[in-house]
């Protein structure tokens, strides 16, 4: 199993199985939503989760790449995409992880 890292601040962060990863879709002119499809929970409840990452006007494009590459290629099984609190990121075009979000 891969992980995906996002992380907004120093107390918001989640790490998403990259084999979930339904969509990358440029929503707006700087921004990109991930959408997770959920796992189910030792309770029954089915989570599923998706992040903002705000990147440069214009490059959209190449990050959406960029992390498609991330989740299907590296061969490491954690892998940060966006982690604001430390500033790294999978791609230098990547400004912010804007927001995650669980939902049932």
């Amino acid at each position: 199993m891969k992980l995906l890292y996002f992380q907004t601040d120093s107390d918001d962060a989640t790490a998403f199985n990259a084999a979930n990863l339904t969509m990358i879709d440029q929503t707006g002119d700087g921004t990109i939503l991930l959408s997770f499809l959920g796992a189910t929970l030792t309770d029954g409840n089915i989570k599923n989760g998706t992040v903002v990452i705000n990147v440069t006007s214009g490059k959209e494009d190449v990050v959406i790449k960029a992390i498609a590459n991330a989740a299907a290629n590296n061969r490491q099984a954690f892998v940060t995409i966006a982690d604001d609190a430390n500033g790294t990121y999978c791609h230098g075009d990547i400004v912010t992880c804007g927001a995650i979000a669980i939902t049932q």
